[in-house]
C-alpha cells in the first residue's frame, strides 16, 4: 500500500457557457486540498464554436492544474464520455455547467 494521495479527475462539460465556466475554473484554482489529494481538469466543449478554449486556455497560462479542452458532437452522452476518456486519476468528479450553483451576489 502507497502513503501517495488519490489523484482526482475533474471532468467537466460545458456549452457556450464561457462566464460559468470562467467562474468554475476560478473556483477550482482555489481548492485547498490539505494534501489528502491531488487533482486535475478536463474540460469537454461541447461547442462547435469551441466557445470555452479562450477561457481553458487564459486558466492554464496562469494554473498550475493540468486541461485539456476536447470538442464534441453536441451530445452530451459522448462529452461525458469523451472527457472520462482522457482521464488519468483514481477516481472521477463529473460537472456539467448546468449543476453549478453560485452564492448569491457572486
Amino acid at each position: 500500500m502507497t502513503n501517495d494521495p488519490s489523484h482526482i479527475s475533474v471532468c467537466i462539460c460545458t456549452y457556450k457557457r464561457p462566464q460559468f465556466l470562467s467562474r468554475l475554473l476560478a473556483e477550482l484554482k482555489t481548492q485547498d486540498t490539505g494534501g489528502r489529494f491531488t487533482y486535475s481538469i478536463i474540460v469537454a466543449d461541447n461547442d462547435h464554436a469551441r466557445s470555452g478554449e479562450s477561457v481553458v486556455s487564459e486558466f492554464a497560462a496562469t494554473s498550475p492544474i493540468q486541461l485539456v479542452l476536447r470538442g464534441a458532437s453536441q451530445n452530451i452522452a459522448r462529452t461525458r464520455n469523451k472527457a472520462v476518456e482522457n482521464a488519468t486519476g483514481d477516481h472521477i468528479a463529473s460537472l456539467t455547467m448546468t449543476s453549478i450553483r453560485y452564492r448569491a451576489g457572486s
